[in-house]
């Protein structure tokens, strides 16, 4: 199991998105729905925003 690190929290009505570091000093992100159910791309980022930015794709393709 790898230790993450959540580093930031963004919310909207039916989604939250958390953009978290890994051990390894990589980013990636979840986009949590209302439902409770996770989904997220295995994709390592290299700085926080590229990780946040893919986030908010994902969601934008999801409204």
């Amino acid at each position: 199991m790898i230790n993450a690190r959540i580093d930031s929290i963004h919310c909207t009505q039916d989604f939250t998105l958390a953009v978290f570091n890994t051990e390894v000093n990589h980013w990636q992100f979840r986009v949590i729905y209302s439902t409770g159910a996770v989904y997220g791309e295995r994709n390592i980022y290299y700085t926080k925003l590229a990780a946040e930015r893919a986030g908010r794709k994902w969601i934008q393709q999801l409204i």
